[in-house]
């Protein structure tokens, strides 16, 4: 996700998108109960928002139906 998210930066003129912090977990080969992905987004053109929204779906659509997976 965060991958896919790093390769929407500069797919508009103007949009900058960022994953700046990943956490999750504390010890190494645990499956933490809780991991956060934070990301910055700038775009100059507001009428790309709902191009950015519906990408944004796009790439929540494959991990939606885990149980606590959420984009907000």
């Amino acid at each position: 996700l965060t991958l896919a998210l790093a390769q929407l930066h500069g797919s508009r003129v103007g949009l900058t998108l960022n994953p700046g912090v990943v956490q999750g977990g504390s010890v190494v080969n645990t499956v933490p109960d809780l991991a956060m992905l934070q990301f910055n987004v700038r775009l100059s053109n507001p009428e790309d928002m709902p191009w950015l929204l519906d990408q944004l779906d796009a790439l929540e659509a494959p991990f939606a139906h885990r149980a606590g997976f959420q984009l907000v």
